[in-house]
């Protein structure tokens, strides 16, 4: 993984707290978050932006308005 230009935190192992769930971020790399409505999708993808535009330019397309804030 040497294309790796950071990582960001998403959470806990449900099997296990001590283990660490990272998600790691290449350079030139997309995320795309797909999930059903109410799935906390949103929440998500709003702290990972939130966390990798400490260390790298991020570009939200927000269609209908909702990272507006």
């Amino acid at each position: 993984m040497t294309d790796v230009r950071g990582k960001v935190l998403l959470g806990v192992s449900v099997w296990d707290d001590e283990a660490k769930i990272w998600l790691y971020i290449r350079n030139g790399g997309n995320v795309l978050c797909i999930a059903s409505p109410r799935y906390g999708k949103g929440a998500l993808c709003k702290n990972i932006a939130v966390q990798v535009g400490k260390f790298k330019k991020v570009c939200v397309f927000d269609y209908r308005g909702e990272w507006i804030e």
